[in-house]
């Protein structure tokens, strides 16, 4: 396992490496004051990405930080493991549209030919979206 940091402005990225038996996979913290406010992990494989979390703490959501650590991390995956495809499965709430458009807002597109899933987990109801982004196309509608 291997740790290191990178500096973006006034933001570190910290970010974990452990190899696996045919990929790698990364945690990638943002810290800002030498706090972590949030996390992203990845697997990585044949030039592909899977993001299977983001979370970004309480107090720092909706001011721009899972955008500002889904850029620098896709940066940080261009340049260090020459990936230039990152797959996901966003989940949320029946009815509600806040993690598709987080997603939608960072450039990625839902597979066009995925069915919409859903998942109970006996308090919430979640409908399940294969989405992928491919990198090195700015599909963003925001600027850094």
């Amino acid at each position: 396992m291997q740790s290191n940091l990178c500096k973006y402005h006034y933001i570190l990225l910290r970010y974990t490496q452990q190899y696996m038996k045919h990929d790698i996979s990364i945690i990638i913290n943002l810290i800002k004051h030498n706090k972590t406010i949030g996390s992203s992990k990845y697997f990585i494989s044949n030039n592909t990405a899977l993001l299977s979390s983001i979370n970004i703490y309480d107090n720092y959501k909706y001011k721009g930080y899972g955008n500002r650590l889904m850029y620098y991390a896709e940066t940080f995956l261009m340049q260090n493991y020459n990936i230039n495809r990152i797959n996901t499965l966003a989940w949320q709430p029946s009815c509600s549209t806040d993690i598709v458009d987080f997603y939608t807002k960072n450039g990625f597109i839902t597979n066009p030919n995925s069915i919409i899933q859903t998942y109970d987990d006996s308090v919430t109801q979640f409908d399940l979206f294969h989405m992928h982004k491919i990198l090195g196309i700015d599909n963003s509608s925001e600027t850094m």
